[in-house]
């Protein structure tokens, strides 16, 4: 996780350094993993937000869904069941304008594992 990590973060000051804001925000994403990973759900909603600040900033659909979806996760491991749900119905929307059926499944997937749960308030 550690070494992945570090790739991430390599890559996302490259594409800042660049100028390369679609790759910034994807790297963000990939950190926002490694963090959940490692048991950091803070870090990567931290992260995960910051991804999603970008690609929304930029109007990168697709890469706000990925945004999104690592803030689900995130808010899954935090316990936050409301706050996953309302991340991942967002998260479908982006992908259902984007026509991308594959990022819909997963979506629809994490939805599954959201019904699955009591949905406290956040």
């Amino acid at each position: 996780v550690t070494d992945a990590a570090a790739r991430f973060t390599e890559a996302q000051q490259l594409s800042r350094r660049h100028g390369f804001r679609y790759f910034e925000a994807q790297a963000a994403v990939g950190i926002a993993a490694t963090l959940l990973a490692g048991g950091d759900a803070d870090g990567a909603a931290d992260t995960a937000r910051q991804a999603l600040a970008v690609a929304d900033a930029k109007g990168y659909r697709t890469l706000a869904g990925d945004a999104l979806l690592a803030l689900t996760r995130a808010a899954l491991a935090q316990g936050r069941y409301a706050a996953a749900g309302e991340h991942c119905r967002a998260a479908r929307e982006h992908y259902a304008a984007s026509g991308l059926p594959g990022k819909l499944r997963e979506a629809d997937g994490l939805a599954t594992v959201l019904r699955g749960q009591a949905l406290p308030t956040a």
